[in-house]
């Protein structure tokens, strides 16, 4: 028969080993990951200039969007504008 500080024993190593595999997951994702797990505790609450790097990330994304759009139309102008001067081209060669 077990004695209930048996079972008091057993069901303290069961939450040791359940803490001890979350924390080796915790620290497994990071270690993979190159990231926190939990950004605000790893900066002890100062998270404004993370926020601000990640706002200037967001806005860089935008803007090289932007700047690739804007690179297709301007291609696209570029030759419909080629393709007007070689009709007008075409039509001075031909004589009257």
């Amino acid at each position: 028969m077990i004695g209930t500080g048996d079972l008091a024993q057993t069901l303290m190593q069961n939450a040791r080993q359940r803490a001890l595999k979350t924390a080796i997951d915790v620290h497994g994702a990071q270690l993979t990951t190159g990231l926190k797990v939990d950004p605000a505790r790893h900066l002890r609450g100062a998270t404004a200039p993370l926020a601000a790097i990640e706002g200037d990330l967001a806005r860089l994304s935008a803007w090289q969007k932007i700047a690739g759009e804007t690179q297709i139309r301007a291609t696209v102008m570029q030759d419909g504008l080629g393709k007007l001067a070689e009709e007008i081209e075409a039509r001075d060669t031909i004589p009257y």
